[in-house]
C-alpha cells in the first residue's frame, strides 16, 4: 500500500487544528516508551477524538470512511477469511464484487497483509477505513456469530 501523502498523522491533525503542538509532542514522548500508536495516545488522553483519527488516516491514504455496524455483512463474506486473519491483522470483509473485496480497516494495512489476504481469498482487495472501537465491536459480533453457528450445529 503507498502512501497518498508523505505527511505524517500528527502533522495532519495539527494542520486540521484537531490537537496542538504540545499535545503531539507530549503523545510522541509517551510513544517512544508504550510503542502505541499516536491516534491511539492522542484519544486515549482525551485530546482528540477517535472518529477524527479514523477520518484523518482515511484521508492520509485516500480511503473512504465508513461505519461498518452500519453494513450488513453476509455470512458468504464472513467466511473468505479465517477469523484468525479477522482478529490478527483487525481487518473486517465487507463484501465481494466479482474479483474484488472490500474490507474495513482502522489502520494502514502492511503490503505483506494484504498480500495474505488476497491470496487467502483470491480477491484483490479494497480498504476501507473505521475507529479501532467500531472495527473491535464488529470482530466481536461476528466471533458471537459464529460460536452460536457452531452451536446449532451440534
Amino acid at each position: 500500500m503507498q502512501r497518498m501523502t508523505k505527511r505524517k498523522l500528527g502533522e495532519v491533525l495539527l494542520q486540521e487544528r484537531l490537537v496542538s503542538k504540545e499535545q503531539i509532542e507530549e503523545a510522541l514522548a509517551d510513544q517512544s516508551v508504550t510503542g502505541e500508536l499516536l491516534g491511539e495516545i492522542l484519544v486515549r488522553k482525551g485530546y482528540v477524538a477517535e472518529r477524527n483519527i479514523a477520518e484523518t488516516v482515511a484521508t492520509q491514504y485516500s480511503f473512504p470512511y465508513l461505519e461498518p455496524d452500519q453494513y450488513y455483512i453476509s455470512g458468504d463474506i464472513i467466511h473468505l477469511l479465517p477469523m484468525e486473519i479477522i482478529e490478527k491483522h483487525s481487518v473486517v470483509p465487507l463484501d465481494r464484487f466479482g474479483d474484488i473485496l472490500t474490507v474495513v480497516v482502522a489502520g494502514p494495512l502492511d503490503e505483506d497483509v494484504i498480500k495474505e489476504i488476497e491470496q487467502t481469498t483470491g480477491c484483490r482487495v479494497h480498504i476501507f477505513v473505521s475507529t479501532v472501537s467500531a472495527l473491535r465491536k464488529t470482530v466481536d459480533t461476528l466471533k458471537e456469530g459464529q460460536r452460536r453457528a457452531a452451536v446449532r450445529r451440534e
